[in-house]
């Protein structure tokens, strides 16, 4: 037992002596006492962090710090195990209040700041930063701060190097480098440059002890200060402008990241830019100026050659600048998106004019014939170009508007006047669609020439219903916006079965400029109809009659049941979009009508079939519609075309037989279930992420 005693006092000694010094946790909006003074310090949540000072039990603070960029993390990797707010006491003067507060900035470099609101209420009175750790030790005389750097300059490129470094200055070691560093501070930051002048033209090399590090050089202490005259001299005199570690502090200390973001900053920044050669490492710290909107920084920075596209990239959606046009503007422009945006917008208006022009200039003309009825222009070349027109317009137009719409999700800005070229895409898209289905209606053959050369080796099926049922079944596919177009979804799905073992013909609708898509259609003037639906009767296999009250429907189901076998005529029941209770209405209509004329009555019930068959005898029977596989239900989402799969199951009832998909057509069904699966997915995650967001 005592060596099991001793072992853990040797364990919590080794704890207690190897554990590293941790600041306190920032708990938000919580008073924290600040040693034995009377004031407090607070971390107030917003964007960014606010850090508020308190004298005794005032309500209101007695200043506040901006905490730019500061983040604050906890843990023991990358050094969070020292991030956080403490306060500090020194024995000259123990009841000062001073605050530190260190930080993590960026991806991996910290930031200590020091804090004396009797000093300095605005800004903190000591900031230093390390690539990647920061080392402190507190003592009654202040605190001693070592920071890591990256020497670029050495022959292992990339080497970390360290720097001490000390707050105040009275806690300095006698003839340190810091001394030397306020001496420097004190010339170079004084406005009149006369004497500074004066001690380098005695001693030009006074201070030159050959720091590599920019912030302890005249040149960065001058830098810091704002002096744009004591940076000139320092140059005229030899000193170096452009050491190992400048393009990762002077761009700082004259950013707006550090508060300095004042005209004679800007101008001294102007000036650097002018005296060096372009170095691309210094690209990254054109953020500060975006991200604090700093106009005039980002722009000196890319005028003088600093690659935008790099913080367009990496930084969108880090710093958030939709709402800043001008910025965005000024980057896109210098990054040449803007230019290529503004040939996009006018090239795509180009397009739309063009496609418009173009379907005036090729509009449908119909064929007039003399005693007979017009017939609607066929052209299938010239509907081959109206469908690579409508392609290429709703290519453009589709991918333009979702972009604008949706780009935000993929990292991308809206651009300006985004309504404008939205609405230009959802109106290329939808006539780009035009287009392909005139193509599609120019390509159409006229039945008379299939009547004429049918030899019987693929079956006829003549399509009959009223004109009405053409509007009725018009649905639009409608696009995001509010715009849409028309389709038949009902005659398309029945010309798209049928087509897969013979043609479809139907009696067209006088008039039409273009044929109708669905059935191959035939034109007859309003004399001639009925003598031709005759004529068409003996010449068809199957005859289709889709119901509908009209005087027209009822001379032709009157003559189907006295001229045609009872197995040859099939009722059609459109309403395969209908609920139940609207389906029952339907049916109970078209046993009223058709038991007047059918020699025996329809059945009573009505189910999810959309077919009547006959057998010899007149008895009428629903044509059960089989539906897909499971397999092939889950992979469509439970989605299925009821009036496809009717007609197949119809075809097979009459002895036909249904050719199965081919290879390329399920390669083709497939890709798109998996699309829909993964936009399915898309949106179920989504979810998630908005869910787990609120709970």
């Amino acid at each position: 037992m005592r060596t099991v005693k001793y072992l853990l006092i040797l364990l919590i000694s080794l704890l207690v002596f190897t554990w590293p010094l941790t600041a306190d946790e920032p708990v938000l909006d919580y008073k924290h006492p600040i040693q034995i003074t009377s004031y407090y310090w607070q971390i107030k949540s917003e964007a960014p962090d606010i850090l508020q000072i308190f004298q005794n039990d005032k309500v209101a603070p007695l200043t506040e710090y901006e905490l730019s960029g500061c983040m604050f993390c906890s843990g023991e990797e990358d050094g969070c195990d020292t991030d956080g707010v403490s306060s500090l006491t020194l024995e000259e003067n123990p009841n000062e209040p001073l605050v530190m507060a260190v930080c993590h900035v960026g991806a991996h470099s910290r930031l200590l700041q020091v804090f004396a609101p009797l000093r300095d209420n605005e800004d903190a009175v000591f900031s230093t930063t390390g690539a990647y750790t920061i080392d402190y030790e507190m003592t009654g005389q202040g605190i001693k701060v070592t920071t890591d750097h990256r020497n670029y300059e050495s022959d292992e490129a990339g080497e970390f190097t360290q720097r001490t470094e000390y707050w105040p200055k009275a806690s300095y070691p006698d003839n340190s480098r810091a001394v030397y560093s306020y001496e420097i501070y004190d010339l170079a930051s004084n406005p009149d440059t006369r004497h500074l002048k004066k001690l380098l033209r005695s001693n030009p090399h006074a201070w030159d002890t050959g720091e590599d590090y920019l912030s302890d050089t005249p040149v960065g202490i001058a830098i810091a200060a704002g002096n744009l005259g004591a940076l000139k001299l320092f140059v005229e005199h030899g000193y170096d402008l452009n050491p190992s570690e400048w393009f990762s502090h002077p761009v700082r200390k004259i950013s707006p990241y550090t508060g300095r973001a004042e005209p004679e900053h800007m101008q001294m920044l102007e000036w650097i830019l002018s005296q060096i050669e372009r170095n691309p490492d210094i690209d990254y710290h054109l953020q500060d100026f975006v991200a604090n909107n700093h106009y005039q920084g980002a722009e000196i920075l890319l005028k003088h050659g600093i690659d935008p596209n790099i913080w367009i990239q990496n930084w969108k959606s880090a710093w958030d600048i939709s709402d800043d046009t001008q910025m965005r503007n000024l980057l896109e422009s210098y990054g040449g998106e803007s230019n290529f945006r503004k040939v996009l917008v006018v090239g795509s208006l180009l397009l739309l004019l063009v496609g418009l022009l173009l379907r005036y200039l090729l509009k449908p003309k119909q064929t007039v014939q003399a005693g007979k009825a017009s017939l609607p222009e066929r052209n299938p070349k010239k509907g081959k170009l109206y469908t690579v027109i409508g392609l290429l317009i709703l290519l453009v137009g589709s991918v333009g508007a979702l972009l604008t719409r949706y780009g935000s999700a993929l990292g991308l800005d809206r651009p300006d006047g985004a309504i404008i070229f939205y609405i230009v895409g959802l109106l290329m898209a939808a006539l780009g669609i035009k287009f392909i289905s005139s193509g599609r209606k120019l390509q159409m053959l006229y039945a008379e020439t299939l009547v004429q050369n049918h030899t019987g080796e693929r079956p006829l099926f003549l399509y009959l219903r009223s004109f009405k049922l053409d509007e009725e079944d018009k649905q639009d596919i409608v696009l995001p916006g509010g715009l849409s177009v028309s389709i038949n979804p009902w005659e398309s799905s029945l010309s798209v079965a049928f087509g897969r073992v013979g043609e479809m013909v139907a009696i067209g609708r006088p008039g039409e400029k273009l044929a109708t898509t669905g059935a191959s259609r035939l034109y007859v003037t309003d004399d001639e109809w009925q003598d031709k639906v005759l004529e068409l009767i003996d010449k068809t296999d199957l005859v289709i009659w889709t119901f509908g009250d009209t005087k027209g429907l009822r001379w032709e189901i009157s003559r189907l049941v006295q001229v045609v076998p009872p197995e040859k005529l099939i009722i059609a029941m459109p309403f395969y979009d209908k609920k139940m209770s609207v389906r029952k209405e339907i049916w109970q209509g078209a046993q009223a009508m058709l038991n007047e004329t059918l020699e025996k009555p329809l059945p009573g019930e009505v189910g999810e079939s959309l077919f009547i068959a006959f057998d010899q005898d007149w008895n009428a029977h629903w044509v059960k519609t089989d539906p897909p596989s499971v397999g092939s239900r889950i992979a469509s989402m439970g989605f299925w075309n009821r009036a496809t799969r009717g007609v197949r199951s119809l075809l097979k009832s009459r002895g036909y037989a249904y050719p199965e998909l081919l290879l390329g057509e399920k390669i083709a069904y497939g890709f798109l279930a998996a699309l829909g699966w993964i936009l399915v997915g898309t949106v179920l995650v989504m979810l998630y992420g908005f869910i787990q967001s609120f709970f």
